[in-house]
């Protein structure tokens, strides 16, 4: 297990922020689609967060990026067009548990590896377990606890 002592949050819409956080000490850098960005900015938020990560594939830091929910008009988009730029993770927002990713049909495929099915055919999708342990691109899915839907 990697020790990951600090993450950074990093607006997507703000590219004097990306370009300023490689020099940051932080661990991972968490590059955000979601609340930091108005809703007029999120197409341009993704396009700069898929160039930067294009243009910054060799930094120290862990490189991770927080989509928009799926169920908005641009969580899909979000996750379909990150994942071709090569994040080490992608960090789902408001998830409170594993039905309120599955009640979107959430699955999405990397190099042909489908993540959040049901891998184990318990009837029940994986959600504890999505990552990408059999792709070389993503290393890891992330919801975290502190990121409630109010």
């Amino acid at each position: 297990m990697r020790l990951r002592r600090s993450l950074h949050f990093v607006p997507g819409a703000n590219e004097k922020m990306m370009n300023r956080a490689i020099s940051l000490r932080a661990d991972a850098l968490i590059f955000d689609l979601e609340d930091s960005v108005t809703p007029e900015a999120k197409q341009a938020a993704r396009d700069a967060v898929c160039a930067w990560l294009d243009e910054n594939k060799g930094c120290r830091q862990e490189r991770l990026v927080r989509v928009n929910p799926f169920d908005s008009e641009w969580g899909r988009d979000d996750l379909e067009k990150i994942v071709q730029h090569q994040p080490d993770a992608i960090v789902l927002p408001k998830v409170l548990s594993r039905e309120t990713v599955a009640k979107d049909g959430f699955a999405f495929t990397i190099s042909g590896t489908t993540l959040g099915n049901d891998d184990n055919n318990d009837g029940e999708e994986d959600y504890a377990s999505m990552s990408a342990r059999d792709n070389d691109n993503i290393k890891f899915v992330l919801s975290y606890s502190v990121d409630f839907a109010l």
